[in-house]
């Protein structure tokens, strides 16, 4: 590690929401056949629910789940031929 550092722990340990959050963002990527969970897939998973804050800041910001599908679900994957497993 460098100076002011330290290592990250193995584990991590996210809160039942967060843990829901990230499941569902990573149902939403292999539903659409994307290898990686992106920024537009936890976006999605936020929105899912529109009584929580981070959906309420969303949606001030003009973030919609519509809005979301329209411009950044419906695109191919970006990451089906740039890497090989």
């Amino acid at each position: 590690p460098t100076r002011g550092s330290a290592p990250a722990p193995e584990f991590i340990p996210f809160s039942t929401a967060t843990r829901q959050c990230l499941v569902a963002a990573t149902e939403r990527a292999t539903q659409r056949g994307h290898r990686w969970v992106r920024s537009e897939h936890i976006l999605a998973a936020l929105l899912v629910d529109d009584a929580t804050e981070a959906a309420k800041v969303l949606v001030t910001a003009g973030i919609t789940a519509h809005a979301l599908e329209v411009s950044a679900l419906s695109r191919p994957p970006a990451d089906t031929d740039e890497f090989s497993e």
